[in-house]
């Protein structure tokens, strides 16, 4: 049905490869002039206060940790699998930012490893700008979500295997595997496409299977730490009513739709030339087809950032068939020049910053407002968790009955109104004022309400207005 996988072995310091350096520089200026200061999705809340639980030498969440604890138990507020935190965790010992860091980092090593799959195929490794710059993989590579490193590992796990290397192989397609649940479609798409191999490399299957293996065994434990249950989370438990089918229809057009228009347009290709497309599309096939029946996907108002949003649980499919049709869309007169498209990758990366900024905005003014007050311990209640997670604290502390809690242990107090989201449907706005709290300024940054118990707060936003 496909065409087989090459498998000729390419070194790192291949001459071939020094393009791809071109384009991973370029990626990574663009990057770190646009670095993130703070969180704009609300998942991030979650991925980078795991990273501090596990700083602090513990999988179980206390009071304290920028998590919602007490109002959540421990296996609800260290929600996601372990792997993702823990390589987290090693930016969160220096910063929250060089959190930010270090997902540009995975993300130019996934891109490396597109460089050397393209060398293989007789492509110039600088078209790997096609994975860097690529709108949804450099969307999402701004944020701590665990999609942008799963997809990275995955495309790792995908060169380490045409490379003949047994160990890379082995760790990446087990991250890949224990990073996020829904990433068993991934992994089974891989194994799909390796089968006409797997007999002739016996040892190879065997060592992707102790991979799969030793990830999953590391987060069952970790589960049976935090809840006493072995492999679905209560989150994930939650989650499993999306799986009704109400949204099949619209997925099926938003996923074919991104992957038709979104360049390299991989979709487009492989139905034009279907017999030049490698087995590499069984992953596209099988992680497309796996999230059919799920009733969500990020939508935004504008619809142009809901095509490309809206494509976060497909990223594998997005990777793998850009390699699978590297072969035919590498060909186009216009990429035949190194300059061309490195100058439209960082053009689309520039645009993408620029478009992300009005996101990031609503909810980085107030985030900076309260670094600036260098507070030692930060209370926020769980709609103004992006603010409190975001900032550099001592102790981080969730308050949600506040006018009957002691203020004496607070420097900055963070409130918002409701849930605040970006998709349709969510009232962000007070309906009512903030409540009055004697000791604290009180002033309206966007839709946060920013007690300061210090005085050393800058002074932003308005004054806060309260009912008689």
């Amino acid at each position: 049905m496909f065409a087989p996988l090459p498998t000729t072995p390419v070194a790192w310091t291949d001459p071939r490869m020094r393009g791809a350096l071109l384009a991973m520089l370029a990626a990574a200026i663009v990057a770190l002039a646009f670095l993130p200061k703070s969180f704009t999705n609300h998942d991030e809340f979650y991925y980078a206060g795991q990273a501090y639980t596990l700083t602090q030498g513990r999988v179980t969440p206390q009071v304290g940790d920028p998590l919602l604890v007490p109002l959540e138990t421990p296996a609800q507020a260290f929600r996601y699998p372990v792997a993702w935190p823990a390589v987290l965790a090693l930016g969160r010992f220096v910063s929250i930012r060089a959190m930010y860091v270090l997902v540009l980092i995975v993300h130019l090593l996934g891109g490396a490893a597109v460089a050397r799959m393209l060398v293989r195929r007789g492509v110039r490794s600088v078209l790997s700008a096609a994975y860097l710059f690529h709108p949804v993989l450099w969307i999402y590579s701004r944020t701590l979500l665990s999609d942008l490193p799963a997809t990275a590992a995955l495309v790792i796990a995908m060169d380490a295997w045409e490379n003949r290397d047994r160990k890379t192989a082995a760790g990446a397609i087990g991250f890949v595997a224990a990073a996020r649940i829904a990433n068993f479609a991934a992994v089974l798409g891989f194994g799909m496409a390796i089968r006409p191999e797997a007999r002739r490399r016996v040892r190879d299957v065997a060592g992707l299977v102790v991979g799969v293996s030793a990830f999953w065994g590391v987060q069952i434990l970790v589960n049976r730490v935090l809840g006493e249950y072995w492999l679905v989370s209560p989150y994930a438990k939650a989650a499993g009513v999306m799986l009704d089918g109400g949204m099949f229809l619209e997925n099926l057009l938003l996923y074919v739709g991104g992957l038709a228009l979104l360049p390299p347009f991989p979709l487009v290709v492989a139905l034009r030339w279907p017999r030049r497309v490698d087995r590499w599309a069984w992953v596209a096939l099988v992680v497309v087809g796996a999230h059919l029946p799920i009733s969500y996907h990020n939508v935004s108002p504008n619809i142009l950032e809901t095509l490309v949003g809206g494509q976060r649980y497909v990223m594998p499919a997005h990777a793998a068939l850009l390699i699978a049709t590297a072969g035919v869309w590498s060909g186009a007169p216009g990429l035949r020049r190194a300059w061309v498209p490195i100058g439209a990758g960082m053009l689309v990366a520039v645009v993408g910053c620029l478009a992300m900024a009005r996101l990031e905005k609503r909810h980085g003014v107030a985030a900076e407002t309260v670094a600036a007050c260098h507070p030692s311990t930060i209370a926020y209640n769980r709609y103004a968790d992006r603010i409190g997670g975001s900032v550099p604290a001592r102790t981080y502390l969730v308050s949600e009955d506040v006018p009957h809690q002691r203020l004496d242990d607070w420097d900055v107090l963070v409130l918002a109104p409701s849930m605040q989201s970006n998709q349709p449907g969510y009232s962000t706005s007070w309906t009512s004022a903030p409540p009055r709290l004697d000791r604290g300024v009180c002033r309206r940054i966007g839709a946060y309400a920013v007690y300061d118990f210090t005085g050393r707060c800058p002074v932003r936003g308005d004054p806060c207005t309260f009912d008689r």
